[in-house]
């Protein structure tokens, strides 16, 4: 005899609703009845069919993800969810979009198919809003956007403070006695590098310096070989800056291998930027650099998506995850 949630509902003289929100410690069942039909599952050795619990709950138990690659920063964001989607037993889906916009709609869409119970977006750029928004208009499935927003949309997400990371590495590279200060940054079509070079400039107002347009290079994104040409420019300007601030750490690693290329220029720059990946602790230059709070962002996302599909129905929350300056 198989053991499943009708065998058990028989035993124990409940519904078979009753057996699946008991074994998923639901409120609305009583405590005794709950330990009861528990007790009852140990001693049978009863294993949960998904496929059937679905059909009861609605529910499939898996979320889907959608991040632009699995480099360092979505790998820790991904510890992250997972930490919680653990704890709480469920799957996650991964779909990897490689930076292509028609790849995330795609994606998007391949999920709803598989029901996932929610998703969690690390959105391409603006140029995909409104496609999106169309995908999420008819479907009651929650979704969470990873440091990222859509314009017009309703949704919940958790982002980094970026005005608040350039006003840290403006501020500490003054403190260094600089003050010509330059800024790479990539030229994506996104709220996060906006924000940032937004916040580079209001952080050179706020601290009594002028902004010098050669100092703001702008470079593709995603490739550390711009951020070693915009190095390489800034050094051949006729006054180059004394510190050097980078958008990302694909432009921190094109920094460091001009400099160590050239190495009676390392000690002419101070050199910071958003990354907080551990290899830069091994290199000879020291770079000053921001925690990005990677894990906190996926815990904080996977935690709301939960509350949603655990049917929260109140107003769409945006937590602001801060940075924390980590000086070499």
């Amino acid at each position: 005899m198989e053991v499943n949630l009708k065998y058990l509902a028989g035993l124990a003289n409940v519904s078979v609703s009753t057996v699946s929100r008991a074994l998923r410690d639901d409120p609305r069942v009583k405590p005794e009845t709950r330990e009861q039909i528990k007790k009852l599952a140990k001693k049978l050795n009863y294993v949960p069919n998904q496929t059937a619990l679905s059909l009861v709950t609605g529910k499939t138990r898996t979320i889907g993800l959608v991040l632009p690659n699995i480099r360092a920063f979505m790998h820790d964001v991904l510890d992250g969810i997972e930490e919680i989607c653990y704890q709480r037993e469920i799957n996650i889906l991964l779909g990897v979009y490689n930076n292509d916009g028609e790849k995330e709609l795609n994606e998007l869409n391949l999920l709803l198919q598989k029901r996932v119970d929610g998703i969690i977006l690390f959105h391409i750029g603006s140029r995909y809003d409104y496609q999106v928004k169309e995908i999420f208009k008819d479907t009651s499935t929650p979704l969470v956007l990873l440091d990222r927003k859509i314009a017009g949309g309703s949704y919940d997400a958790v982002i980094n403070d970026n005005f608040l990371g350039s006003s840290l590495l403006v501020e500490n590279a003054v403190k260094t006695g600089a003050k010509k200060i330059a800024f790479i940054y990539e030229a994506e079509d996104v709220a996060t590098m906006k924000e940032r070079t937004e916040g580079f400039l209001k952080a050179l107002t706020e601290n009594g310096l002028n902004h010098r347009s050669e100092y703001l290079i702008t470079s593709p994104q995603h490739k550390t070989d711009n951020g070693y040409e915009s190095m390489k420019s800034l050094c051949q300007l006729a006054d180059p800056p004394e510190a050097v601030l980078a958008s990302t750490g694909d432009n921190i690693l094109g920094i460091v291998k001009y400099l160590i290329e050239n190495p009676s220029l390392i000690d002419k720059f101070h050199i910071a930027g958003f990354d907080n990946s551990e290899y830069l602790d091994l290199m000879r230059i020291p770079i000053t650099r921001l925690d990005m709070c990677e894990r906190e962002i996926g815990r904080c996302s996977a935690e709301l998506l939960l509350k949603r599909i655990d049917g929260f129905k109140g107003d769409h929350e945006t937590v602001v995850v801060a940075p924390e300056l980590i000086r070499r």
